[in-house]
């Protein structure tokens, strides 16, 4: 059973629940977001074994050591603990403390065309579809158009590791146990048959990484808002948020800002950068004071007042005077991720689309928010740029008001998707039967 606290951000998760914890336990890992969050239990916990890239020069291999040798406190930071391969001897004696969630769901890519400079390597024999293939094919009345659904469970033969991992973090990843890997059936055709070009992997996260300790807590605003919390439920792993530690929205006052009806991305801030001039211009004449930021990392352009910060704000308490906030990252997830969450996470199937904006978006923004002096109770401005987002986040605050930001965008001419003809669709399919067939000889059951 997982006991989770859900409390929203300065109700005390950590000076009255967690710290209980680790002074009620014997011998406690705890697992937080960031190293500013380390510093920050040092100061309560010095006697804490804190391992992080900056006192170690191999983190996971030290912190299994100590962990192996009944270190009674150790604390790393999340990114080590998924890295981590502990077995049931380790874990079983150890109180596992999470503080925050993080995301159980990671994706990169792999260059089909990279042979490792081994002799005969082959991707298709390395790589196994274990999963059942479950080809649908859906006539969309829009368009006439026919899909289907083509996410299946990879195998990866690792016989190669000792050669490969000394080169490759990306077959690191592959062969990592603490996940399970997934592709889509035209990735894994580009990988194995084809050898052209890079496809996606998406990896989740094994459940057994939660399972075998002595007991485990997780601590973190809004739970039911994270991937983490979906993953769970997928994972069937029994879990508990009693009424004393459920989510209540601030009262706080807050002014949110935003456009009556835009949607915000990466594409659209380069096919129309004059959306975000005028988004500035408009915060730069209501903000008379520092304007706490969040932006994609590529944008240079900044508020007149801007105290900018990035996407791990977790540990941050020394902006609590700041009263004015810009949300102005594009932070959506890509057709193939948002297909995966779909096709895998314990979603609510009328509230995919606003389960996942929340998870892959809203919550960090509201992470951001409450660096502020909202934590004081004070009144603030938020300023974004999504429509969609500025409704998700009013299940965060219960005191809010809303003024419009107004917006011209740029005429858009995008021509539709032609609609395809009885013969092109039966042409399609047939394709899609060709890859199916070809995809079927390395499948194994």
């Amino acid at each position: 059973m997982i006991n989770i606290n859900s409390w929203e951000c300065g109700k005390g998760k950590t000076t009255k629940w967690i710290n209980k914890i680790i002074i009620g336990s014997d011998r406690v890992l705890l697992v937080v977001p960031s190293i500013e969050l380390q510093h920050q239990y040092a100061k309560t916990f010095p006697n804490i074994r804190f391992i992080n890239n900056q006192n170690s020069t191999s983190v996971v291999k030290e912190a299994y050591e100590l962990l192996n040798n009944n270190n009674k406190f150790v604390c790393i930071t999340s990114q080590a603990f998924i890295r981590m391969h502990l077995d049931y001897t380790i874990k079983s004696r150890y109180t596992l403390i999470i503080d925050e969630a993080f995301d159980p769901i990671r994706k990169f890519s792999i260059d089909s065309t990279k042979a490792y400079n081994l002799p005969d390597f082959k991707f298709r024999d390395k790589l196994t579809i274990t999963g059942n293939l479950d080809w649908v094919f859906n006539e969309l009345t829009s368009n006439d158009r026919l899909t289907y659904t083509d996410w299946s469970n990879i195998s990866v033969d690792n016989s190669y590791a000792g050669s490969i991992m000394e080169e490759s973090k990306t077959w690191r990843m592959l062969t990592d146990m603490n996940y399970k890997t997934y592709m889509r059936i035209s990735e894994y055709e580009k990988l194995c048959i084809n050898a052209k070009d890079k496809c996606i992997v998406i990896q989740m996260l094994n459940e057994c990484i939660l399972t075998d300790w002595n007991i485990v807590y997780i601590a973190s605003a809004k739970f039911e808002s994270t991937f983490m919390y979906f993953w769970i439920k997928q994972t069937g792993i029994k879990y508990n948020i009693s009424k004393t530690l459920q989510f209540t929205p601030h009262d706080s006052p807050i002014t949110l800002h935003a456009p009556p009806k835009l949607k915000w991305s990466k594409t659209r801030n380069l096919k129309d950068p004059n959306v975000l001039d005028q988004y500035h211009n408009y915060v730069n004449s209501i903000a008379d004071s520092n304007v706490l930021s969040i932006r994609n990392n590529n944008e240079l352009r900044t508020l007149t007042n801007d105290v900018n910060v990035n996407h791990n704000v977790h540990g941050m308490n020394n902006k609590s005077h700041i009263t004015n906030v810009s949300l102005e990252s594009a932070l959506n997830p890509d057709s193939q991720l948002y297909s995966f969450y779909k096709t895998f996470l314990e979603m609510d199937q009328n509230k995919y689309d606003t389960e996942i904006k929340d998870a892959f978006c809203a919550h960090l923004f509201y992470q951001v928010i409450m660096r502020t002096a909202i934590r004081n109770n004070e009144s603030i401005n938020v300023f974004l740029l999504d429509t969609d987002i500025a409704c998700v986040l009013t299940s965060y605050f219960f005191n809010i008001s809303v003024r419009e930001i107004e917006i011209v965008t740029a005429n858009s001419n995008k021509p539709g998707r032609p609609k395809l003809s009885k013969q092109q669709i039966k042409d399609n399919k047939r394709e899609y039967m060709k890859q199916y067939m070809r995809c079927k000889r390395n499948v194994s059951f």
